[in-house]
C-alpha cells in the first residue's frame, strides 16, 4: 500500500481493493472508525526469493537490517552452521584427548554426580579403570554407594584429572559376570589385596564412554 500511495501511509488511508494483504489493513481502520483500536502486523516468512506469493521479493539490504534473509544466502547460513557443528565437534575431540592423555599420569580422578536429594554437585575421588574408549568405575559399597545411587537418578556425570574434565553419561552395569571382569580389571591396576579392602560389595560398576 505505501508503494501506490508514494508517501508514508497512516490510519486514514484505505488499500486498494485486489491488493494481497491489504483486506487486514481495511477491516483495522473499519474498526477504527466504530472506535475499536486495533492494529495489523506482519510475520514475515523467514527466507524471501523469486516465487515468493507473501514475502519481499527481493529485499536486498531490507531483509538484513529486518533479520530475514533472501533464499539463495539460505545456503551460507547453513554452511555457517555446519562449520559451528564442525568446531565444536573438534573442540570436544580435542578436550576427550587431552582428558585421554591426563588419565595415563593418574590412579584417582575426581568424579562429581548430581544429589538425588539435594540437586547439588558432590565431587568425590574415585579409582578407575579404562579399556578402549569406555571407562569403568565400581562403587565402594555396591549398589548401596550413593554417588551410584545418584547417578541411578542422574546419569550425567563430571570427571576430572590433571586439570582435563570431561562431562558424559553413565550407564549402570549389573550382570555378575561383567562385574567379575571389571573388578578383574581393577585387581590387575591396584591388586588384588586392596580391591577385595576397599570393595567389600561387589554388585554393581560403572560404564562411562570416553568419546
Amino acid at each position: 500500500m505505501l508503494a501506490m500511495l508514494g508517501r508514508l501511509g497512516t490510519e486514514e488511508d484505505a488499500g486498494p481493493a485486489g491488493v494481497p494483504r491489504v483486506a487486514s489493513e481495511n477491516a483495522a481502520i473499519a474498526l477504527a472508525e466504530h472506535g475499536v483500536r486495533s492494529s495489523v502486523v506482519r510475520l514475515a516468512p523467514s527466507v524471501h526469493g523469486e516465487g515468493d506469493k507473501a514475502g519481499d521479493v527481493g529485499c536486498g539490504e531490507i531483509c538484513q537490517s529486518t533479520g530475514n534473509v533472501h533464499r539463495n544466502d539460505d545456503r551460507g547460513v547453513a554452511r555457517a552452521r555446519r562449520d559451528e557443528r564442525s568446531l565444536d565437534a573438534t573442540e570436544k575431540r580435542m578436550a576427550n584427548e587431552e582428558f585421554g592423555r591426563a588419565l595415563e599420569s593418574t590412579r584417582e580422578i575426581e568424579l562429581t554426580v548430581t544429589g538425588r536429594k539435594s540437586g547439588r554437585e558432590i565431587s568425590i575421588p574415585v579409582w578407575f579403570v579404562w579399556d578402549g574408549d569406555k571407562m569403568y568405575l565400581v562403587p565402594v559399597n555396591g549398589s548401596d554407594s550413593d554417588w551410584y545411587k545418584n547417578v541411578l537418578n542422574e546419569p550425567t556425570i563430571r570427571l576430572a584429572a590433571g586439570g582435563a574434565q570431561l562431562t558424559s553419561r553413565a550407564t549402570p552395569v549389573t550382570d555378575p559376570a561383567r562385574v567379575g571382569e571389571i573388578l578383574d580389571m581393577f585387581r590387575a591396576r591396584y591388586g588384588a589385596r586392596d580391591v577385595e579392602r576397599y570393595y567389600p560389595k561387589q554388585d554393581a560398576a560403572v560404564e562411562v564412554p570416553l568419546t
